[in-house]
């Protein structure tokens, strides 16, 4: 999922990530309290669940799985807190993909997952935490859109401007 015209996904990879905003937003942010918290806590319990189909333009059907590892997140995880995290991810991301320039990702070794290298980095309770967009594209006609929290330290300059 690179910004090149090598792209082996069926999917251009800014409009996948346009398709993973707008299911994130509709999913999480746009929904009522009430349904959006039962939403989030459904993710807490599960692996991956589904969210939605889209139709490619070749016809075929791709399914859309979310998934949201936290085991990184340092404090209590509550809704408030991740949708203030979900909203700001969101936004710099939708930023990133209007822009021209490429979009910064990391590549994981053995196949085609990605993580879009643009961390939502918050000061919440008095902690740093940081959260990342990733994209598995690793199952034939399936994309998993992860929300990932990662261990602070790992970006020490972003989380210094979140300390100030």
């Amino acid at each position: 999922m690179n910004t090149s015209a090598h792209d082996e996904s069926p999917i251009e990879s800014r409009d996948l990530l346009k398709t993973a905003l707008s299911v994130l937003d509709n999913h999480l942010i746009v929904p009522g309290k009430k349904q959006a918290r039962k939403r989030f806590k459904k993710l807490l319990e599960s692996e991956s669940q589904f969210v939605t189909e889209i139709t490619l333009q070749d016809g075929s059907e791709v399914r859309v799985m979310l998934s949201l590892d936290y085991s990184e997140f340092r404090g209590k995880l509550f809704f408030k807190k991740f949708k203030k995290f979900l909203s700001q991810l969101v936004s710099i991301v939708a930023k990133a993909v209007e822009d021209p320039r490429d979009i910064p990702l990391r590549q994981e070794q053995q196949g085609r997952r990605y993580m879009i290298n643009i961390p939502a980095v918050l000061r919440i309770d008095d902690q740093v935490n940081v959260l990342i967009l990733g994209m598995n594209l690793q199952n034939t006609n399936e994309i998993i859109i992860e929300l990932l929290f990662f261990e602070p330290t790992q970006f020490e300059d972003l989380t210094k401007i979140a300390n100030r």
